[in-house]
């Protein structure tokens, strides 16, 4: 679940927000507008790979119960 929601996170910090830092225009300086992508995105790549882990585990277990 928390794979998800960090998949998603750009979207979501936009949705909940109202600021797109990919474009932010007047609402914040554009420094830290590209920090906080920046890290948006990192979280995303990181959900992004928690999934596909939490995917090949769940496979993992699934071929050892069947071998059972």
């Amino acid at each position: 679940m928390a794979g998800i929601i960090m998949a998603v996170a750009k979207p979501l910090a936009t949705w909940i927000t109202g600021i797109d830092v990919d474009n932010p225009g007047g609402n914040m300086p554009p420094d830290l507008a590209a920090m906080v992508s920046k890290l948006l995105t990192l979280v995303q790549y990181l959900g992004v790979v928690l999934m596909v882990l939490g995917l090949i585990w769940a496979g993992i277990n699934l071929a050892r119960r069947r071998e059972d």
